[in-house]
């Protein structure tokens, strides 16, 4: 199986991006991603099949190399955090309460040159 994530700039307000898991030559997920400033906040903004609509997530906090999102209304996750462990690797985690039970997927990306 094989998680991919990219990125693209859109304009100097947002960042376009989509996320896939491949296994073999067939596609298991899709999603449509977008990194957006509104009214002076950062939100990661997610369009998957399972949900009606867009979902957002508000940026928290931020350091240098990890950015924390919320949305404590939202099913799952509840929380997404990207931390860049090297220039070249980033590890992405989704964690909340799902189905009544605390529940965490981690995810580890290598950038391609």
């Amino acid at each position: 199986m094989i998680l991919q994530e990219l990125w693209k700039k859109e304009n100097n307000n947002a960042l376009l991006g989509e996320g896939i898991v491949f296994l073999g030559t067939d596609t298991l997920f899709h999603e449509k991603l977008k990194l957006e400033i509104r009214e002076g906040q950062i939100f990661y903004v997610a369009t998957v099949p399972s949900n009606k609509g867009p979902v957002s997530f508000k940026l928290v906090s931020s350091e240098k190399t990890r950015w924390n999102f919320e949305n404590k209304e939202h099913d799952f996750p509840q929380e997404i955090i990207y931390h860049l462990v090297r220039p070249d690797s980033l590890n992405a985690t989704i964690k909340g309460i799902n189905e009544g039970k605390p529940s965490k997927e981690e995810f580890f990306f290598k950038k391609i040159k």
